[in-house]
């Protein structure tokens, strides 16, 4: 038996073997990848994207470019690229298309001898990147029912596996059962500084630092052990100096018999996102420290209410007193003059009671037609960090055609961070396959309307009765103010703020502000 037959799996030949890795990563890559001839009539076209525009694999060989398009006007950027590509530009660019952003680039396809036969793109929608790693998973989960009644129909051989590969911006790997690696993409090469050649054969161990190869290989064994596909947060060495952060899709090739030989990763350089989150999480403490004021301010004027009385009518005793003892006879010199000094230090207190009330003026409403989408699109961005760590789903359901509210952006997103924020911690002690967040909008009766559904332990009738009250709270820990700010920042807008009992458990709290006036017109 040679070295070879030893490293290489029995059950299936390498050239089948090759033709798998080729249809699955194909199909797993969350992008559109299509291929054109020199007139620009689509001859291939694959991917997983293009499930979210309606389209199957090949659906469209034989048809125009431009009829797709619906343009033949050469200016048109998506077609703009290719005309560009044809005279042998690589090009990229970021383009809307039905409703998403996507970055799309596009290259010239050369035949053996190098000349231009047509183009090769590739469309990754960055819209919504949280979505493709769901993508995957699921199309990872029915490749590997298909694969055994499939391999035979693959006909793809793994130099153009390489060329597909070369031209998706994600880093592709696959690694065998003791972890060498056994193929790698363009970009791996690009940003690792380590030639495909020179990396097959090699682990981690050999090409990156101890501490990033040991979390490597810990995720490796974990998605090996498990069989299942999973999601890793990874730091790498960037050419820049600065480690990057990726977001790793891993998952295992099974053989005919249900065992791994392989795994396979596909990461997606989440660097900028992290940053753009620490900005929204500067934004959201920005916000909790507006709440927090709004709620020192009233119970300050709370107590400026409560105080000035008793001083008021203290200042009265005192003149009383000081009537009575003045008419009569003898006069005791000395408590007139406490009594005057008392009464001077009662109106003192009192106009600084009164000063405090005065000076402790919550802002003001500043209201304008407010899109909720928007905000809550926002919301979800901003917690989206929180949401994973917690393994939150959201099921978001906006209302079509929503009209804007009449409202004050600042206090509708305070309000919405206050109910997210009671909902996220109501589903620590819930079992991580039901943790879901629900959250949808309706225009009804003249105002925009919003429900936030946990799937918490719920709020008990008699907590329910005294939940928005001031102070009144069910958390060990919390201060009894949010939802009560919260209500109160509503009613000043003309809206209102209600809890009931979810359908299927847990607590949803409902919201309401005017619709637009414009709008309802």
């Amino acid at each position: 038996m040679t070295s070879d037959s030893v490293n290489q799996p029995q059950s299936i030949p390498g050239d089948v073997r090759d033709r798998e890795w080729l249809r699955l990563l194909i199909e797993q890559v969350p992008a559109v990848l299509w291929t054109t001839d020199a007139d620009l009539v689509i001859t291939s076209g694959a991917g997983a994207g293009l499930r979210g525009l309606g389209l199957a694999p090949n659906q469209l060989n034989g048809t125009r470019l431009q009829d797709y398009l619906g343009s033949e006007d050469r200016t048109f950027v998506p077609l703009e690229v290719h005309y560009r590509a044809l005279a042998g530009e690589s090009v990229t660019v970021e383009n809307d298309w039905k409703g998403n952003v996507f970055e799309v680039r596009v290259e010239p396809l050369r035949d053996a001898a190098g000349a231009i036969v047509g183009c090769v793109g590739l469309a990754l929608d960055i819209t919504q990147r949280h979505r493709s790693e769901q993508s995957l998973r699921a199309a990872h989960a029915e490749l590997e029912i298909r694969v055994a009644e499939r391999t035979a129909e693959l006909r793809t051989s793994r130099a153009q596996l390489q060329a597909i590969l070369d031209h998706t911006p994600a880093v592709v790997f696959i690694k065998d059962l003791a972890g060498r690696y056994l193929l790698v993409n363009r970009r791996h090469v690009e940003l690792f500084g380590v030639a495909e050649t020179e990396m097959v054969g090699r682990t981690d161990h050999q090409i990156f630092p101890p501490e990033i190869a040991d979390s490597f290989i810990a995720n490796d064994a974990l998605v090996l052990r498990t069989g299942e596909a999973r999601s890793f947060e990874e730091i790498a060495p960037h050419p820049g100096g600065v480690p990057h952060t990726y977001v790793s899709l891993k998952f295992p090739f099974h053989d005919a018999d249900g065992r791994p030989y392989a795994l396979c990763g596909i990461s997606t350089d989440i660097t900028d996102r992290i940053r753009a989150e620490e900005e929204l999480r500067r934004h959201r403490e920005e916000v909790s420290v507006l709440a927090r004021r709004d709620a020192m301010g009233r119970m300050a004027a709370e107590l400026a209410h409560e105080l000035n009385q008793p001083l008021e009518a203290a200042a009265g005793f005192a003149d009383g007193a000081l009537l009575r003892l003045e008419g009569g006879r003898p006069a005791d010199l000395e408590t007139l003059d406490k009594l005057r000094i008392a009464a001077d230090q009662i109106r003192f207190a009192g106009g600084i009671v009164r000063r405090i009330r005065g000076h402790i003026g919550r802002r003001s409403v500043q209201t304008r037609p407010v899109d909720f989408d928007a905000i809550i699109r926002d919301l979800l961005s901003l917690f989206a960090r929180d949401l994973r760590q917690r393994g939150i789903e959201v099921e978001y359901d906006p209302a079509e055609s929503l009209p804007p509210a009449d409202a004050d952006p600042l206090y509708v997103e305070q309000v919405l961070h206050n109910l997210a924020r009671n909902a996220l911690e109501a589903m620590e002690e819930t079992p991580p396959e039901k943790r879901r967040l629900r959250i949808g909008t309706r225009f009804d009766n003249g105002s925009v309307r919003c429900v936030l559904h946990d799937h918490g332990p719920g709020i008990s009738s008699e907590a329910a009765a005294r939940l928005f009250e001031m102070y009144f709270t069910t958390k060990p820990h919390g201060l009894g103010v949010g939802l009560a700010v919260s209500r109160s920042l509503l009613e000043a807008q003309g809206g209102e703020l209600t809890f009931g009992s979810g359908i299927d458990g847990g607590a949803a709290f409902h919201f309401s502000l005017p619709a637009s006036v414009a709008a309802a017109g």
